[in-house]
């Protein structure tokens, strides 16, 4: 069987096989092409060489986020949040502090922009909304 011929199989089956930072990686390969591929592993590699499978360094991988039971759910604004203190010179979109830590900035554990905008989505392990002289929430 010519390398061709086993990559088209295992692709056929709904299976892949690449060749990331020069090792053979295969996905759900069907069993009885696993003992091909050992006996063909070399082959495989110069063939994928060839063909400029190994085109995709490892920085294009997708960061792992593991979940933590304090990430926010949903996208707040700083500009909602009791802790946000508004900029003087330009109240309504200038960058505000955040009284949560020493730096001013967004506490650690949330997403987006780094500096408290008023109005930039983000999440925030910290967020506490702001509630109106009726007690309702903004």
């Amino acid at each position: 069987m010519t390398p061709s011929e086993i990559v088209a199989q295992i692709q056929a089956a709904g299976g892949s096989i690449i060749l990331a930072e020069g090792k053979l990686r295969a996905r759900q390969v069907p069993a009885s092409m696993l003992q091909v591929l050992r006996d063909n592993k070399a082959v495989l590699v110069a063939f994928l060489t060839a063909q400029g499978a190994d085109s995709h360094p490892s920085t294009t991988r997708p960061e792992k986020v593991a979940p933590r039971a304090n990430m926010g759910t949903f996208r707040v604004s700083c500009g909602m949040c009791r802790h946000f203190q508004h900029d003087r010179v330009n109240p309504s979109q200038g960058v505000g502090l955040c009284s949560m830590t020493k730096t001013g900035l967004p506490p650690a554990g949330g997403t987006g922009y780094r500096a408290p905008y008023p109005n930039a989505l983000r999440t925030c392990p910290s967020f506490q909304q702001i509630e109106t002289q009726e007690g309702t929430k903004l």
